[in-house]
């Protein structure tokens, strides 16, 4: 078979009888077209953007249609697996996809409205065929908020409220001597 050009199929049963002779059902035609299932993504990129958005970059298909699904876990499939199915089960499944806006170019930019660890599934999908891609994953922590100071005397009282969404944070206090942790070290040569 060659992908690409149709074949027609006549399907029929043979089975035993009361009498026990050979009966043919009536059978059924269809026909059906192979193909190439679409090419996985698997160089999906994410960066932060100044007005606290997401770009989304990655090299666009030559063939098929990218969705990416906003998931809180990372995805259970493989990369490359390849499945029948339509826009609307992998929506049952996954939830509405982010819209993505320029699919020739490859990229579309998502408003985050999370506060925590988000996991996105790229899944190109052509023709009744959907292959799984690489998952990126982005975090995005929001800052401590409404941070109040008090002195008093040669004491120091700090209240805040912390971000919603977050189960762990790591405090510390100084002014040059910050944990060794990188992440805590990265985080404060941004300020």
């Amino acid at each position: 078979m060659k992908n690409g050009i149709s074949y027609t199929y006549f399907i029929r049963t043979v089975f035993k009888g009361t009498d026990g002779n050979s009966v043919l059902s009536t059978g059924k035609v269809v026909t059906a077209k192979p193909q190439l299932p679409p090419p996985a993504v698997t160089d999906i990129q994410a960066s932060e953007q100044p007005d606290k958005t997401t770009l989304f970059s990655w090299t666009p298909p030559q063939q098929g249609e990218v969705f990416l699904f906003d998931l809180a876990k990372p995805p259970d499939v493989p990369v490359g697996d390849v499945i029948f199915t339509t826009p609307a089960h992998l929506q049952s499944r996954y939830g509405k996809p982010i819209p993505v806006l320029k699919q020739k170019d490859g990229q579309t930019i998502w408003k985050n409205t999370f506060t925590g660890v988000r996991h996105i599934l790229p899944v190109t999908f052509q023709d009744g065929l959907a292959v799984y891609g690489q998952s990126v994953s982005i975090i995005q922590i929001t800052d401590i908020y409404n941070l109040q100071v008090q002195i008093t005397g040669t004491k120091l009282f700090l209240t805040w409220e912390w971000a919603k969404g977050l189960q762990k944070y790591w405090f510390s206090i100084g002014s040059t001597n910050f944990p060794n942790d990188p992440m805590i070290k990265k985080r404060h040569e941004k300020l």
